[in-house]
């Protein structure tokens, strides 16, 4: 998010309870805005279309969405942090020119991997023809859009986000109320793709207009997935551990098989959609507070590693960093926590504003719960991978996903009182196992900051090299002047 993190920083540094407000408004629109503005947009076809479509026709437009969106975050998830951390590369060589380069080789990649996909879970399937065809170019065009998402953070217009999602979120309503009333369920879904489709153009045409037109295609990123295989286990499970619990759910009991191929199970996805859109605060915070203070004491830390200033400055740095990284926690924690609680006690409320049974109140309290623990350990897990600890997030999402998968289908054999339990339980015990570790990692930030970097004068690991059984690896080569007595420590 370099272009748009620097954006947030030039807004808030005017240090105005103005400028406060505008920032977090946009670090909001920018971090959830897709999320809130694809369910704002769906909710109001749910209710438009009350009056001239039927029950099941709904029922099977809410089912198809579900799977369009499961399936379009985890096939783009297996390569969007390999193109993430190949452009932020990129950025810091300084060859802005790879953005617009490799943005179509993306988008081939993409389309590629992901149009299997869409044969797969489609075709087959006793549904229209036309249902079928406009639901697999919805889902192709939202995996598009999860590409470019990438590519448009480095620029700093934030306002094109805004712009473009405004503008699909009304096409889609639009186009979905009108083709719908002419051609029912098939128009239904014509129209929000069509929207989604204006979506993908605004952010497609803002990449090019800013950083112009290729000159040549870059495919380089390809090679990250062999280089930095932990983005991939990454990108896949953490979209999975998402995804794992509302597939159980439609496999119960309750469950019910929408065109004979997808399980869906209506009040426990519509309470986790809810629940994940109340998260917005939080990820607000995370985005604006990241983006600015930490990424600055971040720098400044590694930037006094590098130039090798006093290591009493070093420490002063990573103490600042640290306190920055400490507030930031708690507000989030105090911010969202707040709305959480405010939206547990008012849960059936907002369920009978909404129309929404009052029998799945308790779901939804527990996914508020468990959505807010995510958000926090998702919080943690980026951190972490600000220090390049990319093994450590690997095994901490697939614990994640480990632990919602085994503890769903234990809340799903207890019955309806402990459905979505599962979850937020799974979701607190993956959010202590990764804050114990990221509070150890701390502590020990300058041995992982000079261990993990081979220092001059110490050779390669190698097993007859290690200075005791169990010891550390580098044999040790004194220099002149050295008390020899001195053997090096872990």
């Amino acid at each position: 998010m370099a272009g748009i993190g620097f954006e947030l920083r030039r807004i808030l540094a005017e240090d105005t309870y103005s400028s406060m407000v505008k920032g977090y408004l946009y670090a909001t629109v920018i971090s959830a805005g897709p999320w809130l503005l694809s369910v704002l947009c769906l909710g109001a076809l749910g209710i438009f279309t009350i009056s001239f479509m039927g029950f099941a026709d709904r029922q099977l437009f809410a089912s198809t969405m579900v799977y369009v969106y499961a399936a379009s975050l985890l096939g783009t998830g297996v390569s969007q942090l390999i193109i993430t951390r190949f452009l932020a590369d990129k950025l810091y060589q300084g060859e802005t020119a790879a953005l617009c380069e490799s943005l179509l080789p993306v988008m081939v990649v993409t389309l590629a991997t992901q149009l299997p996909l869409a044969i797969i879970g489609l075709w087959g399937t006793p549904l229209p023809f036309g249902y079928r065809l406009a639901t697999s170019a919805t889902f192709l065009v939202i995996s598009l859009i999860w590409q470019t998402m990438t590519f448009i953070s480095a620029s700093r217009d934030y306002a094109v986000i805004v712009f473009s999602f405004a503008i699909g979120a009304g096409v889609s309503v639009a186009g979905g109320l009108l083709w719908g009333r002419q051609y029912g369920v098939v128009g239904y879904m014509m129209g929000f793709g069509l929207g989604q489709f204006c979506i993908l153009a605004l952010l497609l045409t803002k990449v090019l207009r800013e950083f112009g037109m290729p000159t040549r295609l870059e495919w380089g990123f390809l090679r990250y997935a062999g280089k930095y295989p932990q983005l991939v286990g990454i990108g896949l499970f953490y979209n999975a551990s998402i995804w794992v619990d509302k597939i159980l759910f439609g496999l119960s009991q309750y469950g019910r098989l929408t065109a004979e191929r997808f399980p869906t199970y209506t009040h426990y996805d519509s309470s986790m959609f809810l629940a994940f859109a109340a998260m917005a605060p939080a990820m607000a915070i995370f985005l604006a507070r990241t983006e600015t203070e930490f990424a600055d004491a971040y720098k400044h830390y590694y930037d006094d590693i590098f130039f090798r200033r006093p290591y009493d400055r070093i420490l002063r740095s990573k103490a600042a960093m640290l306190g920055i990284l400490k507030r930031s926690f708690v507000d989030l924690v105090k911010i969202q926590g707040l709305v959480t609680l405010l939206l547990v006690y008012f849960a059936d409320d907002i369920l009978k504003a909404l129309s929404l049974p009052y029998s799945q109140t308790a779901i939804f309290r527990f996914a508020l719960i468990g959505a807010f623990l995510q958000v926090l350990m998702l919080f943690i897990h980026i951190v972490l991978l600000y220090f390049d600890l990319r093994g450590t997030v690997l095994g901490l999402t697939l614990l994640f996903f480990v632990a919602n998968a085994a503890l769903t289908a234990l809340s799903i054999a207890l019955g309806f009182t402990y459905y979505g339990a599962g979850f937020a339980v799974a979701a607190a015990f993956s959010l202590l196992c990764t804050t114990l570790y990221l509070y150890g990692r701390l502590a020990d930030l300058e041995f992982i900051t000079f261990a993990r970097r081979k220092i001059v004068g110490q050779q390669g690991a190698r097993r007859r090299d290690r200075a005791r059984p169990g010891g550390m690896y580098g044999r040790y080569l004194p220099c002149p002047g050295d008390d020899k007595r001195l053997a090096p420590r872990r």
